[in-house]
């Protein structure tokens, strides 16, 4: 009984020459004659094998296919679910996102009083009761900041200023 046969070819493609091995490890020389013999139970038995070899190819892909379809219907359920939330959370985001005002914040129209009614030099002189102000303001105490205003002595000129300013913070 042969247990392997080998085929030798030269480099240009041509037939070299074939030996068989049997189980005892011998090798025996195959002429044209021997390997024509030889090769038909050979082809058989070659696609024996790769007819089997595909139908299990075939079987396992059609395995994985289901398999993935399986997963896949599994996974929709959570996938929607999760889809959900995921936009039930970018809603309650934009919910509690404020919307910027198109009227300017009281901080501005304080910036904007304090730059247009005072003179570089007032600015100056009024620098620290301006930042005590706007850190009020800008902690939504208005009430205070009114105070703070009015206990400012300023300037009979400056009066107008004063008074934009505390109109504004009592609006």
């Amino acid at each position: 009984m042969t247990e392997r046969i080998i085929i030798t070819f030269e480099k240009d493609g041509s037939f070299r020459g074939a030996s068989a091995t049997d189980f005892d490890g011998l090798p025996q020389a195959l002429d044209a004659e021997a390997l024509a013999t030889v090769l038909p139970d050979l082809n058989t038995a070659a696609l024996a094998r790769v007819t089997e070899l595909e139908a299990k190819e075939k079987d396992d892909k059609e395995a994985a296919d289901k398999a993935l379809a399986d997963a896949k219907s599994e996974a929709a359920p959570a996938l929607q679910a999760s889809q959900a939330e995921v936009a039930a959370l970018q809603a309650r985001v934009e919910a509690l996102t404020p919307k910027p005002s198109e009227t300017p914040s009281t901080i501005t129209k304080l910036h904007e009083v304090f730059t247009t009614s005072l003179t570089p030099e007032a600015q100056a002189a009024f620098a620290m009761p301006y930042a005590i102000v706007r850190v009020l303001v800008d902690a939504g105490q208005y009430a205070l900041a009114a105070a703070v205003v009015t206990g400012i002595v300023v300037p009979e000129e400056l009066q107008a200023a004063k008074q934009g300013i505390l109109d504004l913070l009592q609006s």
